[in-house]
């Protein structure tokens, strides 16, 4: 898997493992993410699934055992790309999760734009 869809995994998990960790710590996390609802749980169930995605597919590209690695990938990051995107109207960019997905969805934005000119191959 070319060196930038990797580098979008390795930054996915570099997020989302602290901040299900966060979300497990119950209270502290009210003041980001809101009460512990349904509604929030079921964010974490899609932020708890896109880390483990994102480590399959790391532990696949090390294991060269998958043709279809950077569709996989690419599919992933175009998901995020959008629902990411979405999350700054709603919220706003002083909002802490709405700024920290617009950092994530520039470098996902940059990690396919340097693939499809085919930096880092």
């Amino acid at each position: 898997m070319p060196l930038p869809l990797i580098a979008a995994m390795i930054v996915n998990l570099l997020v989302l493992i602290p901040v299900l960790l966060f979300a497990a710590r119950g209270q502290r996390a009210d003041a980001v993410f809101g009460p512990d609802t349904p509604a929030r749980r079921i964010l974490f169930s899609m932020y708890a699934a896109i880390a483990g995605v994102s480590a399959g597919l790391l532990a696949l590209a090390a294991l060269q055992s998958m043709p279809a690695l950077a569709p996989a990938t690419i599919a992933i990051m175009c998901l995020q790309i959008v629902y990411k995107s979405l999350t700054l109207p709603w919220l706003g960019l002083s909002h802490p999760v709405a700024a920290t997905n617009l950092a994530v969805t520039l470098f996902h934005a940059l990690a396919l734009g340097a693939w499809a000119m085919g930096i880092g191959a």
